[in-house]
């Protein structure tokens, strides 16, 4: 497990234990050298390297598509997941049920001790 200081988050960001920047370091700094040797050449009028941003209102509608079919599956686990939770507690409700109609002609505190027992497994164990 990994234990982290919620106070210090420089230190969060940039750990090396426990996270991707071993792997990906290196081609962030290789964006942000190419991305500063684009910037060097435009603003000294050598050479425009730069593109349109059509492409980018292209892409964003695919990103916000990608992020729609995202969710609606997220959703779509989540509901079937509460069905399954409701089915469980049905089940459960009805055990407890028929726990107590089976055994209701006993009187005794044994079996009222049974019953409580056996509903609280059901419900809690």
């Amino acid at each position: 497990m990994i234990t982290y200081n919620g106070e210090d988050t420089l230190n969060l960001i940039f750990s090396w234990r426990g996270t991707v920047w071993k792997k990906v370091m290196w081609n962030c700094l290789f964006n942000v050298l190419v991305t500063l040797i684009i910037w060097y050449l435009k603003t000294r009028e050598i050479s425009d390297l730069t593109f349109n941003d059509k492409g980018h209102s292209f892409m964003a509608i695919m990103v916000s598509f990608l992020i729609v079919t995202r969710f609606n599956i997220a959703y779509k686990r989540f509901m079937e997941s509460s069905q399954y939770l409701s089915k469980l507690g049905t089940a459960c409700r009805e055990l407890i049920q028929h726990t107590v109609i089976f055994s209701r002609y006993e009187k005794s505190t044994k079996a009222a001790t049974w019953r409580f027992e056996e509903s609280f497994r059901v419900l809690f164990k």
